[in-house]
């Protein structure tokens, strides 16, 4: 086994400030309102531990350590048996606009947690975090329809799916998460079969970052409606471009990324998504009817 950089190299400001409702034990919990409610999710959960460890990384902050180990126990806690002798973090409430419909899994929540696992072994080695690891990512070698979270681009390269749906959706911040931890795994196993669903990723990647990209601005996903991204997403995107650049020393995803912040930047392309947006709500609303 090799260890990780124990700091996530995906940074979290000015993107996330983490002000959730955090239970005794200093797990956060996500508000969605009715029906759904205050409710864990495995995500936020994974993203706060990996938040804390480049916390106690960068600043020596013992409390931010205890906090990160709190959430990879969690995680440890609450992930359940699945299909495919695999383990998961299993959601019971689903989304209105593309589902998924409960119970559902997401390969961003498995990869993010895979990412906190295995860094959280390096600072406290326990079976645990090494055996739910295992058995967690053994989703990213199934299909939807398999219970697993990949799905085929339109060249039929794998994509990791953050809601598992079909038609799938391929939501790219999710899909490039989850893919991190399968990236994760592979170093931190050496895993052969891993480290080439990796490539076979990238490399699909690579030839299609394109389908995001509205000229302008970035697509959220490739729902049969398209959506612009955020502004938030916009910087999200070219920051995980820019990570996958230097993992995989491919100059395209740097560039992608630069493209990307100039258009954030550029008053005239943030007008333009502005338009955009009111012509989707406008198309979302009709899909509804």
């Amino acid at each position: 086994m090799r260890k990780l950089d124990l700091s996530y190299p995906v940074r979290w400001e000015g993107l996330e400030n983490f002000s959730y409702d955090f239970d005794a034990e200093g797990i956060p919990r996500v508000q969605y309102g009715p029906p759904i409610g205050l409710r864990y999710n495995a995500i936020t959960t994974a993203q706060w531990g990996l938040y804390n460890l480049q916390r106690w990384v960068e600043k020596g902050a013992d409390a931010a350590l205890q906090t990160a180990l709190r959430c990879a126990d969690w995680l440890v806690a609450n992930c359940r048996p699945w299909k495919n002798e695999a383990l998961a973090w299993i959601y019971e409430y689903g989304f209105p606009l593309y589902g998924p419909f409960p119970p559902w899994i997401s390969a961003m929540a498995q990869g993010e947690a895979i990412s906190l696992l295995l860094r959280c072994c390096s600072v406290n080695p326990k079976e645990d975090y090494l055996r739910v690891s295992r058995a967690a990512v053994r989703v990213f070698l199934y299909d939807y329809a398999e219970g697993g979270v990949a799905a085929p681009l339109a060249d039929g390269t794998v994509f990791f799916q953050e809601y598992p749906v079909e038609p799938p959706v391929h939501v790219l911040n999710g899909g490039i998460f989850a893919l991190l931890g399968v990236y994760d795994y592979a170093v931190f196993f050496d895993d052969q079969e891993m480290r080439a669903l990796v490539h076979h990723v990238v490399d699909g990647l690579k030839r299609r970052w394109r389908d995001w990209d509205l000229g302008f601005w970035t697509r959220y996903d490739l729902y049969r409606i398209p959506r612009a991204a955020s502004p938030m997403y916009q910087e999200l995107h070219a920051r995980l471009f820019d990570v996958l650049g230097d993992l995989f020393n491919e100059d395209e995803f740097k560039a992608a990324a630069k493209r990307w912040r100039r258009q954030l930047r550029n008053p005239a392309a943030r007008l333009l998504r502005l338009g955009f947006k009111l012509q989707e709500k406008v198309r979302l609303a009709g899909a509804r009817r």
